[in-house]
């Protein structure tokens, strides 16, 4: 996981915890140790103080929820999730957690599951179900505006979609808009929103959408990526790069005219 920390870039690893980039030393400092419990297929995501951590690939663990807050640098529990999930898309908003589709354990089974659950950190209660999505979905992007929440590609039979939902909040109606280009999941790429526009940024090429356009698909020039990371940095598109030959690198990306 790569995130905007409260002044610095920042990292959340199962094996490491959560790490801040220090730019005047040009190296990574351990911040917080990450949740025993917590594995590869693990949610987390980034919110004001910290980072959100949830789910596991363990029916007895897999309904566990923490805060890592950067600033008291303490773990804070959170209510457990309804039933083990893992390979869920999460995203915060203003307060609200909202964890979408993965694989859920249920009926003693785990399931490709559509369902969608949100919970207020600051009400900190229990987890409220919402509306499902259209199709159940593993790994999918999320993002978040005022209005909309989208739900972007994700994994199916281990296969990259490229279906896009809009969730409208204030209706509780999900609408298709225009698919991908090009299929992707939360685990290789990732989506940021940047001058109105949702940039998703894949292994292989950068995709933009706005409201009036259809997206536009540039392929990255003398690039071999194997997963790749995105996040909005005070105003730059900064990503996390995991190269073919396994190099990682930190590039800032402009979409305007597809340069690193």
């Amino acid at each position: 996981m790569f995130v905007k920390g409260k002044e610095r870039l920042a990292t959340m690893f199962s094996n490491t915890g959560f790490n801040e980039y220090n730019e005047d030393k040009d190296e990574w400092e351990v911040r917080l140790t990450a949740p025993v419990w917590m594995d590869g297929y693990t949610m987390t995501c980034s919110y004001p103080h910290g980072v959100v951590v949830a789910g596991a690939d363990d029916i007895n663990t897999g309904c566990y929820c923490c805060l890592l807050d950067y600033s008291s640098k303490q773990q804070r529990s959170l209510p457990n999730l309804p039933h083990p999930i893992c390979r869920a898309g999460m995203v915060y908003d203003n307060g609200v957690v909202t964890v979408v589709g993965g694989v859920h354990y249920i009926g003693d089974e785990w399931v490709l599951s559509e369902l969608v659950y949100q919970l207020d950190i600051n009400i900190n209660n229990t987890w409220v179900q919402m509306k499902p999505l259209p199709r159940p979905v593993a790994w999918p992007m999320l993002c978040c505006t005022s209005d909309y929440m989208y739900v972007l590609g994700g994994s199916v039979d281990k296969e990259q979609v490229t279906r896009v939902y809009r969730y409208n909040k204030r209706l509780s109606v999900y609408d298709d808009i225009a698919c991908l280009p090009v299929g992707c999941h939360c685990v290789r790429g990732d989506v940021v929103i940047q001058d109105n526009e949702l940039i998703v940024m894949s292994p292989t090429s950068c995709m933009t959408y706005s409201i009036s356009h259809e997206w536009r698909c540039q392929s990255y020039p003398d690039k071999r990526i194997k997963y790749i990371r995105p996040v909005l940095y005070h105003g730059r598109i900064v990503t996390a790069i995991k190269h073919e030959d396994n190099t990682t690198t930190l590039e800032e990306y402009n979409c305007r005219d597809n340069t690193w």
